[in-house]
């Protein structure tokens, strides 16, 4: 009779066999993946508990959803991170360009009346300054979504994108925005999480104008990193980290070496 594993021990035989492969990289069908675990039915408790297996394991998980609410017939990306490796991705610096000091007066003392005042004084111009053009930048962007089976339809505030084009791979950037009058919650930041992870996007925003919320997209497993949190009023200060983070050429280094990373773990 086969004896019953535990989910770390389920989980280091995962481990393994991703080892093993030469990209250090498994795709499983999500029903077989979850059926590893004994698992028929998900729910909140035994979905965490895999994640925690998964991330102390560093193994990074990769679908179109956060992890357990993928439909079973989903394909998922199993790899293993090494984590030496895991924080080099995340630097990346650039010559910052002459300030002008009027645009940081003007941007960190207007009164945003409504979130699309926020929208067009804020974020338009911030994302400008970032080097982003008009052809990068869709607003309102239409975005299909899967919650298991039941297609949903949702709107972006701002997704940003290396050209014209709209494709997944040319996905750089999610800004969710927020009145002013409004305190950024967790349900702000798991929306914009959840674009972010549709698109594969390397950073999202989340800003009411006032406070300004920075993530580093890190997958449907691994907790994100809040690399920034400031208030506009310290925008001029927070400036040269922001624009080294977030420009359109250091975004576009990061999501190519994100890339290269998952292809070729070694």
């Amino acid at each position: 009779m086969k004896r019953n594993l535990s989910i770390n021990e389920i989980t280091e035989e995962i481990l393994q066999s991703i080892i093993s492969t030469p990209k250090k990289q498994k795709r499983l069908k999500s029903s077989t993946f979850w059926r590893m675990f004994g698992v028929e039915r998900r729910n909140k408790d035994k979905i965490s508990l895999v994640k925690i297996a998964l991330e102390e394991n560093n193994i990074f998980f990769e679908a179109d959803e956060e992890i357990g609410f993928e439909s079973k017939d989903k394909m998922i990306k199993l790899s293993y991170l090494e984590p030496t490796i895991s924080e080099v991705i995340y630097k990346v610096d650039n010559k910052l360009p002459k300030r002008d000091e009027s645009w940081f007066e003007n941007i960190e003392n207007r009164i945003f009346s409504s979130e699309r005042e926020v929208e067009q004084y804020f974020i338009s111009p911030i994302l400008q300054k970032l080097d982003y053009t008009e052809e990068d930048c869709a607003i309102g962007h239409r975005l299909n979504t899967y919650s298991g089976v039941k297609k949903e339809r949702r709107e972006v505030d701002f997704a940003v994108f290396n050209g014209i084009n709209r494709e997944k791979e040319n996905a750089l950037m999610i800004v969710e925005a927020k009145s002013s009058e409004k305190n950024l919650t967790l349900d702000s930041i798991g929306q914009a999480r959840s674009y972010a992870s549709y698109l594969s996007t390397p950073y999202y925003i989340v800003t009411n104008g006032n406070q300004i919320l920075v993530f580093l997209f890190r997958g449907g497993l691994v907790e994100d990193n809040q690399v920034m949190n400031f208030n506009r009023k310290e925008f001029h200060d927070k400036w040269q980290e922001f624009y080294n983070r977030l420009c359109k050429s250091a975004v576009i280094k990061t999501k190519k070496r994100i890339q290269e990373l998952m292809n070729s773990i070694h």
